[in-house]
């Protein structure tokens, strides 16, 4: 049984058990709208994948062709970031990591400054 948290470069990420990964199709974009390439990972909510079959009461769950979660960009062809959100005053994104087909998140608060650097960072990357 995988552990709730993980350590990854002086990080602490939880899993998250709500969400699974595939890895990205065509016609996959970041939520700039540029395409994602093929070999890097996306991330999916579970409830969203039809079930394939059901065999001792464990589900199991086809997530090809399942719409994925916004993505502004990766860092690795394992790990994504979530855009730039702000939630009382206070901007922050979210890191997802693929770890050994589980699926974990990382929150990280920023300032306004880098959120706004983040930002025109999204938005001048975007396809005209």
């Amino acid at each position: 049984m995988m552990g709730t948290a993980l350590q990854f470069k002086g990080h602490s990420y939880r899993r998250r058990p709500s969400l699974t990964w595939r890895d990205a199709e065509e016609g996959d974009t970041y939520k700039d709208g540029g395409p994602i390439p093929e070999h890097h990972v996306v991330i999916v909510r579970k409830k969203d994948c039809p079930v394939v079959r059901e065999q001792q009461g464990i589900r199991y769950i086809d997530p090809d062709g399942v719409k994925h979660i916004p993505l502004a960009a990766h860092h690795y062809t394992y790990m994504a970031r979530g855009p730039v959100r702000c939630r009382q005053q206070q901007h922050y994104y979210v890191l997802y990591l693929v770890q050994d087909g589980e699926v974990y998140a990382h929150s990280v608060n920023i300032t306004p400054a880098i959120a706004e650097k983040l930002r025109a960072r999204e938005s001048a990357d975007a396809p005209t």
